[in-house]
């Protein structure tokens, strides 16, 4: 079941310190002028919100799905993501309309590459005004622990950062493991012997 979690105690604390101060005033609501609240909820569904081997031996991929709603225009810098693991080289994917990649995909680069439609992805979206809905995609060089097994659920927390450092609410977010890339079968390599390659040769001539 998806949960909605409001930002209106972390702004009621905020709104307070200013009023006190007498920086700022409220409408007749009791809201604070140029303080919208924020909603953030994780949509149902459990192949949306995942996080993933993307290949045997690391690193590890992570995608979820969200519904995002503010009551007025606002900017978010950046999504923090709490996992129950340490990896501080996680980031979310990059634009790839800024990096110089296929304008149209993100892609995690599994065999075979996974790639999302530009048009489905959160992480270029800077503004939000009134609702939407879409998919934060991160990846990180530390392996997911052997403790979650494949199957299994993950509890994180996710968190909107706006650009003056402020932590605007703080959702949890459950993503299914994945781990099918790690144990599945290596892919076959062998070397050709000298007597196959010459029998090749022999039936192109």
């Amino acid at each position: 079941m998806a949960i909605k979690h409001y930002s209106r105690s972390l702004t009621q604390n905020l709104v307070g310190q200013l009023r006190a101060s007498g920086h700022l005033e409220a409408d007749s609501s009791g809201t604070a002028l140029g303080m919208p609240a924020m909603s953030l909820h994780q949509i149902d569904s459990v192949s949306e919100s995942t996080v993933f081997d993307v290949r045997r031996c690391g690193p590890t991929g992570c995608q979820i799905a969200v519904h995002v709603g503010v009551e007025g225009p606002m900017r978010i810098s950046y999504w923090k993501l709490i996992l129950p693991w340490s990896d501080p080289t996680f980031a979310w994917l990059l634009d790839p309309s800024e990096i110089g990649g296929d304008s149209d995909f993100y892609t995690f680069y599994r065999d075979p590459p996974y790639r999302i439609s530009r048009h489905q992805v959160l992480n270029h979206r800077r503004i939000v005004r009134g609702e939407m809905e879409g998919l934060l995609l991160g990846t990180g060089f530390e392996p997911i622990p052997d403790s979650f097994g494949h199957g299994s659920s993950v509890d994180c927390k996710l968190i909107p950062v706006d650009p003056m450092g402020l932590e605007l609410l703080i959702a949890p977010i459950c993503l299914w493991v994945d781990r099918s890339a790690k144990f599945s079968p290596p892919k076959e390599s062998r070397r050709r012997s000298l007597f196959e390659v010459h029998a090749e040769g022999a039936t192109k001539r």
